[in-house]
């Protein structure tokens, strides 16, 4: 019947979207940055960090959350250097396993690195992201 048909279709549609909420983020990129050391593609590691899982990129430069809020920064040294940060319960990706793109996170520098610009952060491989701008 007609009724099935479309119940059929609202729950295929309601299926498809929360497939697509619950796929995790592996990778997230940063397209544009001051400092070169922050550019490129950051994977998921199997290092744990306030329950979610920490990004890096080849020069071990690393996304990583504390008390839910994002930052971006250094892990070798002790204490942890943390160059940037999104530290704002709305647009941060507050509580979440990937930190907030630029497009809608509110990034900051912190002030003992601050070099004038935040670096672009992508959920996108750079190429699409500067497509999209």
């Amino acid at each position: 019947s007609r009724d099935m048909r479309v119940i059929f279709v609202v729950v295929s549609i309601f299926i498809v979207g929360l497939l697509q909420l619950c796929k995790a983020t592996s990778e997230i990129y940063v397209c544009e940055a001051d400092d070169a050391n922050f550019l490129g593609q950051y994977t998921a590691s199997k290092e744990l960090m306030d329950g979610v899982a920490v990004f890096t990129n080849a020069k071990d430069m690393s996304f990583f959350r504390n008390k839910g809020f994002w930052y971006l920064g250094n892990l070798e040294p002790w204490p942890p250097e943390t160059h940037y940060r999104c530290v704002e319960h709305e647009g941060c990706n507050y509580s979440e396993t990937v930190p907030a793109a630029s497009t809608t996170g509110l990034w900051k520098p912190t002030k003992k690195f601050d070099k004038g610009t935040v670096p672009n952060v992508s959920l996108e491989p750079c190429s699409a992201a500067n497509e999209e701008l």
